[in-house]
């Protein structure tokens, strides 16, 4: 979805950046990576089978070291292959509703874009 659109939408799960993202409660919005990410950025990466938004702590030649706000241990070697998007926007208390009838993409469209300031790539 990411590629396809230019953005993903999520709430997050886990403590590992608290307090910045609250497990569940706040809505982020990841956008592509454009160029090479700087320190403090937050990435969106894999890690093996595991999706991880953590910040980068220290930029290196030919990788990153990231760790979770609410973390101790760094973790190294993390490679620009590995990542698949960065933080853009953090939406807190967002309501999250749930649809139960039949409505457009292009309605949905409107009201994403209305809510957020955002447009989405088609």
């Amino acid at each position: 979805m990411l590629r396809e659109k230019g953005l993903y939408v999520s709430t997050t799960a886990g403590v590992s950046m608290y307090p910045m993202l609250r497990d569940r409660r706040d809505t982020i919005m990841i956008r592509p990576v454009e160029g090479r990410l700087k320190k403090y950025d937050v990435p969106l990466y894999r890690r093996g089978e595991a999706y991880v938004l953590h910040r980068i702590v220290k930029v290196l030649p030919d990788s990153y070291v990231i760790c979770g706000d609410n973390c101790f241990k760094k973790e190294y070697g993390i490679r620009e292959e590995q990542i698949l998007g960065v933080l853009d926007r953090l939406l807190s208390e967002v309501p999250v509703y749930e649809l139960c009838c039949d409505i457009s993409h292009e309605a949905v469209k409107v009201s994403f874009e209305a809510l957020t300031g955002t447009k989405i790539k088609e």
